[in-house]
């Protein structure tokens, strides 16, 4: 997977300058990623891959410094483990809609374009909670875990990206964001419902290609 990750940055440092700027609006395409997670809670298959995609109001911008508005669009299915009876045990998976918005900086210098942002926006959340959680409360602790929900959040994403124009059609993207995103998480065990505040921040970095298609 090394091998990926540096013929991907090659491609970025080798294509020619000489490339016309991808003229589309829209374009759609693949990434391949890491993804840390901050809290051992949490955890992502490593590499991971998602849909790329750019959208640009106006494709044929001037070069130089300007300011653009910036989406921010995914969803996840982690994995999620806690402490049972002094056992670290699958709790279930946690899936993850994030639907952002928000601001950029960036530098359009012949076919790179590099840009400084941050998204903010909200997190559809929802938990699915493992047999094996369940039979291992029952067994170590003798309780019942009746009902695990995850509410809804607010999420922030800095982020710091480049894109390479390839041709009028296809373009590489590498980017490196961190995620907060920290929702509250309601436990009822034992007939007993605490809640507590789940830390699911993680750093992520990725390369992908996209091509134009509108």
């Amino acid at each position: 997977m090394r091998s990926v990750f540096l013929g991907m940055f090659l491609l970025m440092l080798i294509a020619p300058a000489a490339m016309a700027q991808t003229g589309k609006h829209f374009a759609l395409g693949g990434a391949v990623g890491l993804t840390h997670y901050i809290d051992e809670d949490f955890s992502s298959k490593n590499p991971g891959f998602s849909i790329a995609y750019r959208f640009r109001l106006n494709p044929e911008s001037k070069e130089g410094w300007s300011w653009a508005p910036k989406s921010g669009f995914g969803w996840s299915n982690r994995k999620t483990s806690t402490d049972i009876g002094g056992t670290r045990t699958q709790l279930g998976k946690l899936q993850t809609i994030l639907i952002m918005a928000g601001v950029q900086r960036k530098l359009r210098q012949g076919p790179w374009q590099l840009g400084m942002g941050v998204v903010a926006g909200g997190s559809i959340n929802h938990f699915e909670v493992d047999r094996a959680a369940r039979d291992a409360y029952q067994s170590r602790l003798g309780l019942d875990l009746t009902e695990l929900k995850v509410k809804n959040s607010i999420a922030i994403r800095p982020e710091v990206g480049a894109w390479y124009d390839l041709s009028d059609w296809f373009a590489l993207h590498g980017s490196v964001s961190y995620l907060f995103n920290r929702p509250k998480a309601e436990t009822t065990l034992g007939g007993v419902t605490t809640s507590s505040t789940w830390k699911t921040d993680h750093a992520s970095v990725s390369v992908g290609l996209v091509v134009g298609v509108f």
